[in-house]
C-alpha cells in the first residue's frame, strides 16, 4: 500500500470569498496566504512538501496507508481515528503521495490532479 499525507486548507471563509471575487492569481498578489495556498497546491519549488511559512495555513491532518487517493481521501473523512471524520475534506485541501512529491487537490466529490487544474485556476 503507498502512504498519503492529507493538509487541511486553513484559508478559512473570508480569503475564501476574496478568491471568488476577484480570481486566484489577484488573491494571491494580495494575500500571502493565498499565494502560500497556490506554492502548495503545485509542489512548492522542486516538488518540495510545505514550507514553513505555509504552516499557519495548513494543518496536517494525518498520513495513511491507502491504494489509491480516493482510498485515503475516504479513509481520512470516515475512519481516521484523529476524529477527522466529522469534519469532512473540502475543497481546497491537499494530499500528497509520500515520497512523490504529487500533490492532488481534494474537493467535495472527488479528486482532480493539480497540475491539470492550475491552467485555468480561476475557475477551481
Amino acid at each position: 500500500m503507498k502512504q498519503y499525507e492529507v493538509f487541511m486548507n486553513l484559508l478559512g471563509d473570508d480569503l475564501r470569498a476574496c478568491v471568488n471575487a476577484i480570481g486566484w492569481s489577484a488573491a494571491a498578489e494580495k494575500h500571502p496566504a493565498v499565494e502560500a495556498y497556490l506554492r502548495l497546491a503545485v509542489g512548492g519549488e522542486g516538488g518540495q512538501a510545505m514550507r514553513v511559512a505555509d504552516a499557519p495555513y495548513y494543518l496536517r491532518v494525518g498520513r495513511v496507508a491507502a491504494v489509491s487517493p480516493e482510498d485515503a481521501f475516504r479513509i481520512l473523512n470516515t475512519e481516521h481515528p484523529g476524529g477527522w471524520a466529522a469534519r469532512s475534506l473540502c475543497v481546497g485541501d491537499i494530499i500528497r503521495e509520500v515520497g512523490s512529491g504529487t500533490f492532488l487537490m481534494v474537493a467535495t466529490f472527488g479528486l482532480h490532479d493539480v497540475s491539470d487544474k492550475m491552467q485555468g485556476r480561476e475557475n477551481l
